[in-house]
């Protein structure tokens, strides 16, 4: 019996020192996470604060040139011109 109950002390004691291993690892990762998250709320005002003051220098340079467009002159082709004072003349057919 005393066998067994040596063998059971050292199962239970390798469960615990799987769950420690485990615990520890699970605290790395954890703080990886919340390592690669600070890095990534660290970059993202970086690049937000670089933005907003890109757009007040941009807000506060002149605008840019606003395209004028150039009026087309109505181009009239010959037989449409014809074809519009045959139809206006009165209809001399009886």
């Amino acid at each position: 019996m005393t066998e067994k109950a040596g063998d059971l002390h050292s199962r239970v004691n390798a469960k615990s020192d799987k769950a420690r291993k485990m615990t520890r690892e699970s605290d790395k990762v954890w703080a990886q996470y919340e390592a690669e998250g600070r890095a990534i709320r660290a970059r993202t005002e970086r690049l937000r604060s670089l933005r907003l003051a890109k757009e007040a220098a941009d807000s506060n340079a002149a605008p840019p040139p606003v395209a004028v467009r150039k009026s087309r002159k109505k181009t009239i082709r010959p037989g449409a011109a014809v074809a519009a004072a045959v139809a206006k003349e009165p209809s001399t057919d009886l």
